[in-house]
């Protein structure tokens, strides 16, 4: 761990993977336990970007790193937050469109078609959002995860 902050073992317990798990079923399942350290981990925040695009992607999008980039303290109504920024890289499985932010996709037939399924989640992703990728792509993003602070730990705040 880069950083100086103290990391929740626990939650780094629940959140990491096992040698050969698969980012699918496994990790849209995984409960990850509020993070009890002084500030959240990386890894409980990777936990939940991956568990957020596994579910989101039906499985098309897989993080392959995460890292903390900064972080800041806060409170909105009286609750203690923290702010983590992050960059990552993820992958893609198969040509699909997707949503940059929400991670939705819609996926493409082989003759380059979207199957009804596929079109209904498309006609979800706003248009500011869509992007298109090809199978083995690979995207580098940057964003901010907010958890906020109770009394069993630090949780993503929603």
């Amino acid at each position: 761990n880069r950083s100086s902050e103290p990391t929740s073992s626990d939650a780094a317990k629940d959140t990491a993977s096992s040698p050969g798990e698969s980012s699918s079923a496994a990790v849209r399942s995984r409960k990850i336990r509020p993070d009890s350290g002084t500030k959240p981990s990386e890894a409980t925040a990777r936990a939940i970007l991956e568990q957020r695009i596994a579910t989101r992607s039906q499985d098309v999008i897989r993080l392959l790193r995460f890292e903390k980039t900064n972080g800041m303290d806060g409170e909105i109504g009286g609750t203690k937050v923290y702010h983590m920024e992050y960059q990552a890289e993820i992958v893609f499985s198969e040509n699909c469109t997707y949503g940059a932010e929400s991670f939705l996709v819609a996926r493409e037939r082989q003759d380059g078609q979207f199957s009804w399924d596929s079109w209904n989640q498309a006609a979800m992703i706003p248009i500011t959002e869509k992007r298109s990728a090809k199978r083995g792509q690979k995207v580098t993003l940057a964003g901010t995860i907010t958890f906020a602070k109770t009394e069993k730990g630090w949780i993503e705040m929603k």
